[in-house]
């Protein structure tokens, strides 16, 4: 090949190596953004929108129980047609994505602790929603008719003491979400691959969100073992064991 001919294809062959070296480029971003959108935006941001709308939910009935109780000792006949179950919120429904928390699994490599914390919030939500539905509401009616067996006094002190012991527990949830946005924010800073992201698991900042959730999961399944040795059984149900409004 004469230099003519060598010159002439020198930028043709840049042209071509800028190309090669271009698509790689694309190929290698578009990977970053699949797993990118899998594993955050369709997993981590997901669970954390549902745990999030479950704490609030909670949280929202929870204050509205305690101001409808400060209302009680007030409350009487003029007040009877009043529905107090209108200011309590109901959990969404479909909240618990299986595949999704499979998902997460997967990503931790087998580790259930975000699995298992997840399902316990959604069933201790549950539960208290039907004690602020089914049980404080319907005694707030009864006390309006005077139809309860003890005094308002001994009623608000009752169910106060009810949600102290569910505004306790309810902290020991918050940990989830914490730690769910602890694993959106690292894989947020890192661009992993569709091999790098098998090990993600493997990280230590992984690896310590996920001691200090099943440290937090401890927590709550040997509150859970104490509800049950003192009351027979804790979930699901009356956390105490009796209601002073009785049978509706």
């Amino acid at each position: 090949m004469n230099k003519a001919a060598f010159l002439a294809l020198v930028p043709i062959a840049g042209a071509y190596l800028a190309y090669r070296l271009g698509l790689k480029a694309y190929f290698k971003q578009r990977e970053y953004e699949i797993v990118r959108t899998r594993y955050l935006e369709n997993t981590l941001d997901l669970l954390s929108g549902a745990v999030e709308s479950a704490l609030s939910t909670f949280r929202n009935n929870w204050h509205y129980g305690l101001q409808i109780l400060k209302q009680f000792p007030e409350v009487g006949p003029a007040m009877e047609q009043q529905d107090f179950e209108k200011g309590f919120v109901r959990p969404a429904s479909g909240t618990f994505q299986i595949a999704v928390a499979h998902r997460l699994t997967r990503l931790l490599g087998g580790d259930r602790a975000f699995w298992k914390m997840e399902q316990l919030l959604f069933a201790f939500v549950d539960e208290a929603n039907d004690f602020f539905h089914n049980d404080l509401a319907a005694a707030i009616k009864k006390g309006i008719r005077g139809e309860l067996n003890k005094s308002k006094e001994e009623v608000v002190n009752m169910y106060l003491e009810r949600l102290k012991k569910y505004d306790k527990e309810s902290y020991n949830y918050y940990a989830l979400l914490t730690e769910l946005e602890t694993l959106s924010s690292f894989l947020e800073q890192e661009r992993f691959t569709f091999k790098a992201i098998q090990d993600f698991h493997k990280k230590k900042e992984v690896q310590d969100s996920i001691s200090r959730l099943n440290a937090a999961l401890q927590m709550v399944l040997g509150e859970e073992k104490k509800d049950t040795a003192n009351n027979g059984i804790h979930r699901p149900g009356d956390p105490r064991g009796g209601s002073p409004a009785g049978d509706s």
